[in-house]
């Protein structure tokens, strides 16, 4: 990795018992280890919280969150961080550790997908997967340890869904978790916004010689932040 950290180091900093409430009724392992694999891509892409957070349009805080694994990472905001960080989703939940992944591009410039039209899409892809299978809504429920009227919420689109929730229903139906994002556009973040000065930290995207991004933040005659992106 380009900072020399010990992967191991990562994948135990987090445990169950330092998960929040948040995450509680979502399996903690998973929530856990999508913190985990996106901190580890994170730092072998070498790049910033606040880079991250950009892509998403959240505060770097809020990564330091799913990195963490003290909130669910929404499953809209990972397909967007997969699709940046070049790697599957999949990558995210895979039980072995996944081998480097030295080549990363940035993606080009388009005018990106609302996640409005993500979540919309996964809602229909769940609810048709559902119905191909011949499996009611109460039946999925109670596999889950939910209300089935959670999964009208689900299907209609009007609750958003844990990126750790949506990999238990692939898990239910014996699919991929790729699988609910299949056929979505390949990029969706523009360039202009992982450049643009945001609320929560400033950068600046530039090449480095070895292939990657590394994030270089804007000078400021503030004083120093309370809380540093990592």
């Amino acid at each position: 990795m380009a900072d020399g950290t010990d992967i191991k180091g990562i994948f135990a900093e987090a445990t169950p018992e330092s998960v929040s409430r948040r995450a509680v009724g979502v399996d903690r392992h998973i929530t856990i280890r999508i913190g985990q694999r996106l901190r580890y891509r994170k730092r072998e892409l070498d790049l910033s919280q606040a880079v991250l957070a950009a892509v998403v349009k959240v505060t770097f805080q809020s990564i330091q969150k799913y990195e963490a694994g003290r909130h669910s990472i929404p499953a809209t905001y990972l397909w967007k961080l997969s699709k940046f960080l070049n790697v599957s989703v999949d990558y995210f939940v895979a039980e072995a550790i996944p081998p480097d992944q030295k080549q990363f591009t940035l993606p080009h410039d388009n005018d990106g997908i609302p996640d409005s039209d993500i979540k919309t899409y996964i809602c229909r892809r769940l609810k048709e997967l559902r119905r191909s299978r011949g499996i009611t809504q109460e039946c999925l429920a109670e596999a889950s340890h939910i209300t089935d009227k959670q999964i009208q919420k689900y299907e209609s689109g009007r609750s958003s869904m844990a990126a750790a929730r949506l990999y238990q229903f692939a898990e239910f139906f014996g699919v991929p978790l790729s699988y609910f994002f299949e056929n979505l556009p390949a990029i969706p973040v523009c360039q202009k916004e992982i450049n643009a000065d945001t609320t929560h930290n400033a950068v600046n995207v530039g090449p480095v010689p070895n292939g990657t991004f590394r994030d270089q933040p804007t000078p400021t005659t503030t004083g120093p932040k309370k809380l540093e992106a990592i």
